[in-house]
């Protein structure tokens, strides 16, 4: 199965799956070919690496750091909280690029505050990557794994029930509302 197809000479592809790989000890890690595939094939060879959420790497293509960047600067930068944020995203962000051995390196402060070491997991999250330590992601999934189903129902299955977001504010509302249609 193709991870992208070709409309108009564009590439569109989707970062999807969790691939585990190894980081060497020159700080890089070697991405996975179906990844590096879909790199080159979409020029993804630019990366924008940034703290994420729950102690990962958040990795951005510049076209998707672009959309980023034109949320963030719509922030007030005198708002304390967003002054706060603006210091941690771009302070904290640094340009990579993916050899064509496929190797990618990680900066030393972001290795840092990920606490990476050799194990590593890249995560696709549709639009971009998530970088975690392989005892990390395997802990996330363990403790978000409990609320897989309660997390589907709150989120997709409301608007399937016909009414707006937020029409089915429980999975007990869902389930009824499916009994009365089926």
């Amino acid at each position: 199965m193709k991870w992208w197809k070709v409309v108009e000479n564009r590439v569109f592809g989707m970062y999807y799956g969790s691939h585990p790989t190894v980081l060497d000890e020159k700080g890089r890690i070697t991405v996975p070919k179906r990844l590096h595939e879909l790199m080159e094939r979409s020029d993804h060879i630019t990366w924008y690496m940034t703290r994420g959420y729950k102690g990962c790497l958040y990795l951005y293509n510049l076209p998707e750091w672009e959309k980023l960047v034109s949320r963030v600067e719509a922030l007030d930068p005198l708002d304390p909280k967003a002054h706060d944020f603006l210091r941690l995203v771009y302070g904290c962000a640094m340009d990579v690029k993916v050899d064509r051995q496929g190797r990618m390196p990680v900066p030393a402060p972001l290795r840092g505050f990920a606490g990476l070491d050799r194990d590593v997991v890249l995560v696709g999250m549709r639009n971009h990557l998530e970088l975690w330590r392989k005892d990390a992601w395997d802990a996330y999934q363990e403790a978000k794994g409990a609320e897989f189903e309660e997390m589907a129902a709150e989120l997709l299955l409301r608007g399937a029930a016909g009414g707006p977001r937020g029409a089915a504010s429980t999975q007990a509302d869902v389930r009824s509302q499916g009994e009365t249609t089926g």
